[in-house]
């Protein structure tokens, strides 16, 4: 059961008789939805809406809840799902271990499988009728690719994408990948006394400062591996994630600043760039401190009298302010339920200059 936000607040499990109850829901207005483990019927809203996007499908009835009572009726009848199967190969050899998505016509993942058989072989089932984009993920070093052969360089779907037919109740076979080993980059993270800092994820971008999931983490050394990278230009930027400083793009050019001024690294399948080194700075000027509540709430020690500036983005280029309207905050805390974001903040400089933010959070 999901409110009319579409935030789920309750769920349970069929029996062996196809019969459910959903309790302690409060009374109001809900929409109720079907997750089918066996993943080979397509999911609905009620009543009779498939599940084609992670938002709640257009058409999609509410279900009124009165307090003290029960609400029967509320049947699903599963229609059979269109099903994708193929090969993931690496330079001819069969992978395992390997996510392969499909994708809907918005980017929106509409189901994966990571299990892989010996073979190489996968199976996606349970998806309505529709057209669908299907790409494999970075894995052990492969470069990852859009269905039909063709490279991923961003978050978007790449352009010539080939588009899979799924039709419901039939088998689409033969989408098949044959991967190539893609090119590294590696470097080290340092502070500016040469102190080797551990934990910092390095994220690659690419040639548009498109983000495509694909980074490492330094080890106690403070040395990253990025590997997995396609034919391309790409951009590193660093996440502290807990330490206090200021995140970079390589090279030298402060999280803060222009990153047009980011220098691009060429890359090559099978190429290995290294020397592709950080030192950071510390921060100035800013708090830092946790997520905390989940991981949609921010908490800092807020000092008396300071007003913190609070900024949020979803690629750490473009930063809108957090609440419209107004910008400062003087409690130590900040929530929000926007995903895949980062959130950063800081007291404003003396004089009026523009704040320094130093502080980067995920939130997810």
């Amino acid at each position: 059961a999901e409110t009319a936000a579409g935030v789920e607040v309750e769920r349970t499990e069929t029996d062996t008789n196809g019969e459910y109850m959903i309790t302690g829901l409060s009374a109001g207005n809900y929409y109720v939805r079907s997750e089918e483990d066996l993943d080979s019927y397509i999911d609905e809203y009620y009543d009779n809406c498939a599940v084609t996007s992670p938002a709640i499908s257009a058409g999609a009835d509410l279900v009124t809840v009165h307090g003290g009572a029960a609400t029967c009726g509320v049947h699903f009848v599963l229609a059979q799902g269109g099903e994708i199967r193929g090969r993931v190969t690496g330079a001819g050899q069969p992978l395992g271990e390997m996510w392969v998505a499909a994708h809907n016509f918005q980017n929106e993942v509409m189901a994966r499988d990571d299990q892989l058989t010996t073979n190489g072989e996968y199976s996606i089932p349970g998806l309505p009728a529709g057209n669908y984009y299907v790409k494999t993920e970075i894995a052990g070093g492969w470069a990852a690719e859009w269905y039909d052969n063709v490279a991923v360089t961003g978050s978007s779907v790449s352009a010539g994408a080939a588009v899979v037919k799924v039709v419901q109740g039939v088998v689409t076979q033969g989408v098949n990948f044959d991967l190539a080993v893609g090119g590294v980059i590696t470097g080290r993270v340092t502070d500016i006394s040469g102190r080797p800092l551990s934990s910092v994820y390095v994220d690659a971008y690419g040639g548009n400062y498109d983000w495509i999931d694909c980074g490492d983490s330094t080890d106690t050394d403070g040395w990253y591996a990025v590997t997995g990278l396609s034919s391309g230009q790409y951009y590193l930027l660093t996440w502290c994630r807990g330490y206090p400083y200021v995140d970079e793009w390589y090279s030298n050019v402060s999280v803060n600043g222009d990153s047009d001024l980011a220098a691009g690294i060429p890359i090559k399948p099978g190429s290995v760039t290294g020397s592709v080194d950080f030192v950071l700075e510390p921060e100035t000027n800013s708090l830092w401190a946790g997520v905390s509540n989940g991981t949609c709430c921010l908490d800092w020690s807020a000092s008396a009298g300071r007003l913190y500036q609070v900024q949020i983005s979803h690629d750490l280029i473009h930063w809108s302010n957090a609440v419209p309207g107004t910008n400062r905050f003087q409690s130590g805390r900040f929530m929000t339920n926007e995903s895949n974001s980062r959130i950063r903040y800081a007291y404003p400089s003396p004089m009026g200059a523009r704040p320094l933010f130093g502080r980067v959070k995920m939130v997810d």
